[in-house]
């Protein structure tokens, strides 16, 4: 089991160094929370049909 740690940590650590990319918001925030209420208001009106 040690050694499958190690091999994963050498394989997250290469890949941070070699290959990782920042993370980028492309929506705004108004955006992510207009979203998460529809989702939010559709998941109600399933309750209230079923």
């Amino acid at each position: 089991m040690a050694d499958l740690k190690a091999a994963i940590r050498q394989f997250i650590e290469a890949h941070n160094e070699l290959s990782a990319k920042p993370f980028r918001w492309n929506k705004t925030a108004e955006s992510i929370i207009s979203s998460v209420h529809k989702a939010k208001l559709g998941a109600m009106k399933n309750r209230l049909l079923n």
